[in-house]
C-alpha cells in the first residue's frame, strides 16, 4: 500500500523581523484540518485546531516562561531564577491531517518585532518538544535521578558533594554522547533567507554546561532532517555536519586572525539565538571538529581519520590510547639527536605542533595544556599527528576580569606562557613532556623562534589585527590594547627562553615589525 502524501499548510507571512501585529492565515488543501501549537512542540491531532486567523505580536512583555526554570544547575535551591522579561519571538508550528490520519510534515516560522535589535542580524531560532529540554528526562536540567537525590539530603557547596545521601546521579546536562541527543528543529533567518531543518541537539561544552544558560552542539543527522550536511549557505558554500552554538567573541575572531597557518580552525558566524520562542543569547554559529569536518575541508575518507581530544581518542578502533605513539616515541628517544628528531617529525606535522604552540602563547592562552582544551588529529595516507585550534575562551576580557589567579599580572600582554601556569591547568609550557623534549633540538629551537617571529610580523601585526578586529565591529584597543603591547612583552620571554642560542629581537619600524637575530649553534 502506497504511503499517501499529504501537502503542507502554508502561512501566510514567512518568518522574519516585523514592525507591526498582524494576523497570520494557515491555508491547506480541502479535506484537511490544521492543528498548530506555538510553544515549539510538534503539532498532532491533540493540538490547538485552526479554525480561524492567529494574531501575531510582540510577546515580549509576557513572562518569562523557559528561564523561569530553576533547576537548571547543580545547587538549583539557591537559584534565582531571571524574572525580568526578555526579548520573545512569535512562534508557529503546524500541521495538516486528512480525515484518514495522514498527516503532513510541519512547518515552521518565527516572527520578531525588535526591528531596531534585529532588523540586521542574523537569527537561529531552535524548537523542541519541552519535555525533551525540560522535563524530567530533558537536557536542560539536574532530571529526575539527581533531584531525588538532591532532594533527599544531598548538597553541593562549592562544586563539593556534602551530605549522607551517598553517591549522587549525574544531572542531565552532565551527559555526553548519542545517547544525551534529542530530536530538535533549527530555523536560520538571514535577510531574505527563512529555512529549516530537523537536526540533533545536545548540550555543549565542559564547564559551560554547569551555566543556566546551556551551550548547545548540534548535528545533521539523515534520520532527523534527510542529509548529514546543514542546508544553510553557512561557510562559503562548505559542507557542514556539525556545529556549535556557543558565545564567546574571542574564541570565534583570533581564529579566524591565523585562518592561513598549519593548524585546523573553526570559521563562526554571529547570531542571535532563542529557544522555544524566547531569547537565548547571542552567539556564535562555529564549525565542530567531527571527521566530517576534516573530511571536507582536507578531502580525506572519514573512516581514515581519528580525532583525540584532550588525549582521548574519539576511535578506539583506529588508536587505543590517545596520542600514546607520540608519548612512547618520546618516552624512548632523546630528540636533541638530529635523527631521532627527524624520526619524531614522520610521527608529527611538526610545523602544526609549532604554529598551535605560538599561537596559544601570543595570546596568552593559559586554558590548555597537554591534558586539557587540546584537539589532535590525523588521517591516512601520511598518518602524521597534527593540530587545531580549540578554544580560546581566556582571552575574553570578561574571563580575564573575573580570574583570581592572575593577581600579580598588571595586564593580560604581560603573561609568560614559557613559565606561568592557567588557573585551571597544571602546566606552564616549559613542563609539558612533548614541548621539554623537543626544546632540546637546536633545529626545532630555531624553527619556532623563526615561526613565532613570522607570526608577530603577519598575522599578529597591528596592521592585520586592527583590520580583523573592524571586520568584527572592535578596534586595537580591545582587550585593553592586547596587540599592540604584547610583542614587547613577547620578544623579551622569547629571548629568555632562548638565552643558549644567542637570539636578538628587536621591533621595528614603529613597532609593526619584528627583526630576529641569532648565532646557529650548527
Amino acid at each position: 500500500e502506497l504511503l499517501k502524501v499529504i501537502d503542507a499548510p502554508k502561512l501566510s507571512h514567512k518568518s522574519g523581523v516585523y514592525n507591526e501585529e498582524f494576523e497570520l492565515t494557515i491555508d491547506s488543501h480541502e479535506g484537511t484540518k490544521v492543528y498548530y501549537t506555538g510553544d515549539g512542540s510538534e503539532p498532532d491531532e491533540n493540538s490547538m485546531e485552526y479554525e480561524k486567523k492567529i494574531r501575531i505580536y510582540d510577546k515580549s512583555s509576557e513572562d518569562n516562561r523557559w528561564r523561569s526554570i530553576q533547576n537548571v544547575v547543580l545547587n538549583w535551591k539557591e537559584y534565582v531564577v531571571e524574572e525580568e522579561p526578555i526579548n520573545k519571538a512569535f512562534i508557529i508550528k503546524a500541521i495538516a491531517i486528512d480525515e484518514d490520519g495522514a498527516k503532513s510534515s510541519v512547518v515552521q516560522a518565527t516572527y520578531l518585532f525588535d526591528q531596531e535589535k534585529y532588523n540586521a542580524k542574523k537569527i537561529v531560532s531552535i524548537t523542541a518538544n519541552p519535555e525533551d529540554l525540560f522535563g524530567e528526562f530533558g537536557i536542560c536540567v539536574t532530571g529526575k535521578y539527581y533531584d531525588d537525590w538532591y532532594l533527599f539530603g544531598g548538597d553541593i557547596v562549592g562544586g563539593s558533594i556534602v551530605g549522607s545521601s551517598g553517591e549522587r546521579a549525574l544531572a542531565n546536562f552532565e551527559k555526553r554522547g548519542r545517547i544525551s541527543e534529542i530530536e530538535a528543529t533549527l530555523e536560520y533567518i538571514d535577510d531574505s533567507i527563512a529555512d529549516s531543518q530537523k537536526v540533533g541537539m545536545r548540550i555543549q561544552g565542559g564547564s559551560a554546561r554547569y551555566e543556566a544558560i546551556k551551550r548547545f552542539a548540534i548535528y545533521a543527522r539523515k534520520e532527523y532532517g534527510g542529509s548529514k550536511w546543514f542546508i544553510f549557505p553557512w561557510f562559503d558554500g562548505m559542507k557542514t555536519h556539525a556545529v556549535n552554538l556557543r558565545p564567546g567573541f574571542s574564541n570565534a575572531v583570533m581564529q579566524q586572525l591565523v585562518s592561513d597557518r598549519d593548524v585546523a580552525i573553526q570559521n563562526s558566524i554571529p547570531v542571535e539565538v532563542f529557544l522555544n520562542g524566547e531569547y537565548w543569547y547571542s552567539a556564535y554559529i562555529q564549525e565542530r571538529y567531527t571527521k566530517s569536518f576534516f573530511a571536507e575541508k582536507f578531502g580525506l575518507q572519514e573512516d581514515a581519520i581519528c580525532i583525540v581530544e584532550s588525549g582521548i581518542a574519539e576511535d578506539e578502533s583506529l588508536i587505543s590510547n590517545g596520542n600514546e605513539e607520540i608519548y612512547a616515541y618520546i618516552n624512548s628517544h632523546d630528540l636533541s639527536i638530529d635523527d631521532n628528531y627527524r624520526e619524531f617529525c614522520e610521527i608529527v606535522d611538526i610545523d602544526s605542533y609549532i604554529d598551535f604552540l605560538c599561537i596559544n602563547m601570543y595570546l596568552a592562552n593559559m586554558d590548555w595544556c597537554e591534558n586539557k582544551n587540546y584537539i589532535t588529529w590525523k588521517s591516512i595516507p601520511d598518518g602524521k599527528w597534527r593540530w587545531a585550534l580549540y578554544d580560546l575562551d581566556s582571552v575574553d576580557p570578561l574571563v580575564i576580569e573575573q580570574s583570581q589567579y592572575y593577581k600579580g599580572i598588571e595586564e593580560w600582554a604581560q603573561i609568560n606562557p614559557f613559565i606561568q601556569k592557567g588557573e585551571f591547568v597544571d602546566q606552564s609550557l616549559k613542563e609539558t613532556q612533548m614541548y621539554a623534549a623537543l626544546r632540546k633540538n637546536d633545529e626545532f629551537c630555531e624553527k619556532m623562534i623563526l615561526r613565532f617571529c613570522d607570526l608577530m610580523n603577519t598575522n599578529f601585526s597591528i596592521p592585520n589585527v586592527t583590520f580583523i578586529l573592524e571586520e568584527w565591529g572592535e578596534d586595537i584597543t580591545w582587550n585593553d590594547s592586547f596587540f599592540v603591547k604584547r610583542p614587547e612583552y613577547m620578544c623579551r620571554y622569547i629571548e629568555e627562553e632562548f638565552e643558549d642560542k644567542n637570539i636578538n629581537l628587536n621591533i621595528k619600524e614603529g613597532g609593526t615589525q619584528v627583526v630576529v637575530s641569532f648565532e646557529r649553534t650548527k
